[in-house]
C-alpha cells in the first residue's frame, strides 16, 4: 500500500491526509511525512481474527468519530469490507472509492470488481478512479529515518556483524506451514550464501520464532546472526533497509524489501507475492495450481489465520529446491562473488595506504 500513498500525496500535495490502518502496521507509517495523521484501527484482531459484530459495529462508530467528517476523497485500499465502506461513507461523503461488498451503495465511484490480478493491481484501479496517476517506481515506498537506520547498524554490530560484508536478510517466519520452508534447506542456502558471497547472514523474526531460527543455525557450518524477537515492525524494516538482499517467505519482510527497493527473492506457497510497478520481485512458487486451490480453501478453516501443522503433506514448500533459490540469487546480479569482492579489495587496499604494503 505504501506506494499507493506517495501517488496520493503527489496528487494533492497540500491536502491533509489521514491514514486508518491496522493496529499491526501502524508504528511503520507514524513517522511516513506523506501523512498529516495515522490511525490505528482496532477493528479486526490480530491474525485477522475477527471481534464480535457488536463490539466491530461501536469500534467503527468511535473511528468515524476520531476521522471526522469533512474529508473531500475517501480510498478504502485492498479488499475493504462493509464495515470500512462504512466508515468511508461517513467521513467524506463527497466521494468515496473501494471495492463493493453488501452495502454497493456506500460507495460513490469505483471499480465493480476486484481484480485477478492482485492486490498492486487493485490498488492501481482505484487510483485510476480517483483520477490519480500511479505511483513513481523511482522512489522507495518507505522510507526510514536515519536515527532508525543508526539503531538497526548499533544491534547488528552488537551481534558481530562486519560492515565490509554484504549483508543478506533471511526471514524464515510465516503464519503457515505451507508456506515456510524447511530448515535444512534455509540452513544450505545460508552457508552457501555466506560462502559464495562472503555475506553476513542476519535471520530477522519474532520472538515466537527463534527455536526455529536456531534450528537452522544448528544446521548450519558458517556462522550468522539472529535478531528474532529483538526489533520491532519500525526496527525490522531499519534493519532490511541496510541490506544488500533479502530472501523471505511471502510475508511483511517481502512487502518492507519491496517499499524499500532491496533486492528480495520470494520464497512463496499457494500465494504469488507482487512487487511495485516498476520493480522487479523474483518469485518462487513450485506449488502446483492444482494444490493452490486447495491449500487456500483448507486456509479459510483457520479463523485465527495460524496453522503450523507440519504433519501436513503440504507443509514445509517441499518442492522448492536449494539450487532453484541460488539461482534467483544469482540471476538477480545484485551480490558480488566472494572472489570477485575480494579482488576489488586488495587492489584497493594500496590505494588507501598510500601504495605501500
Amino acid at each position: 500500500m505504501s506506494p499507493m500513498l506517495g501517488a496520493v500525496r503527489a496528487a494533492h500535495p497540500s491536502a491533509l491526509i489521514t491514514l486508518l490502518v491496522s493496529e499491526q502496521a501502524a508504528p511503520l507509517f507514524l513517522g511516513d511525512r506523506r501523512l498529516d495523521r495515522v490511525l490505528a484501527s482496532h477493528l479486526y484482531g490480530r491474525r485477522g481474527r475477527r471481534l464480535p459484530r457488536l463490539r466491530t459495529l461501536f469500534g467503527a462508530g468511535r473511528i468515524a468519530a476520531r476521522l471526522g467528517f469533512r474529508y473531500d476523497l475517501v480510498i478504502t485500499f485492498l479488499w475493504g469490507t462493509t464495515v470500512l465502506n462504512a466508515i468511508g461513507w461517513l467521513a467524506g461523503r463527497k466521494r468515496g472509492i473501494g471495492y463493493p461488498h453488501l452495502l454497493a451503495g456506500l460507495l460513490r465511484t469505483g471499480p465493480d470488481t476486484y481484480p485477478d490480478q492482485g492486490d498492486i493491481a487493485a490498488g492501481l484501479a482505484l487510483l485510476e478512479a480517483a483520477g490519480i496517476q500511479p505511483p513513481d517506481a523511482a522512489n522507495p515506498a518507505l522510507v526510514v529515518a536515519q536515527q532508525d537506520r543508526t539503531k538497526a547498524q548499533q544491534l547488528l554490530c552488537s551481534r558481530g556483524r562486519l560492515p565490509q560484508r554484504p549483508l543478506v536478510v533471511m526471514h524464515t517466519g510465516s503464519d503457515w506451514a505451507c508456506q515456510q520452508w524447511l530448515p535444512e534447506r534455509w540452513a544450505q542456502l545460508s552457508d552457501r550464501i555466506r560462502g559464495e558471497y562472503d555475506a553476513d547472514i542476519v535471520f530477522t523474526g519474532v520472538a515466537g520464532e527463534r527455536s526455529y531460527i536456531q534450528q537452522i543455525q544448528d544446521l548450519m557450518s558458517t556462522s550468522s546472526i539472529s535478531i528474532a524477537g529483538d526489533t520491532s515492525l519500525l526496527e525490522l524494516a531499519a534493519v532490511i533497509s541496510q541490506a544488500d538482499f533479502c530472501v523471505s517467505v511471502d510475508s511483511a519482510a517481502h512487502d518492507m524489501a519491496q517499499a524499500l527497493s532491496v533486492p528480495a527473492v520470494a520464497i512463496a506457497g499457494p500465494t504469488m507475492p507482487e512487487a511495485p510497478p516498476g520493480r522487479t520481485l523474483r518469485v518462487i512458487n513450485r506449488t502446483m495450481a492444482q494444490n493452490r486451490g486447495t491449500i487456500l480453501a483448507c486456509q479459510s478453516h483457520f479463523p485465527l489465520g495460524l496453522c503450523h501443522d507440519y504433519s501436513c503433506p503440504f507443509a514445509g514448500l517441499k518442492g522448492v529446491s536449494v539450487d532453484r533459490v541460488l539461482d534467483a540469487v544469482a540471476r538477480s546480479g545484485f551480490l558480488q562473488s566472494a572472489s570477485k569482492s575480494q579482488a576489488v579489495r586488495s587492489h584497493a587496499l594500496p590505494a588507501a595506504l598510500g601504495g605501500t604494503r
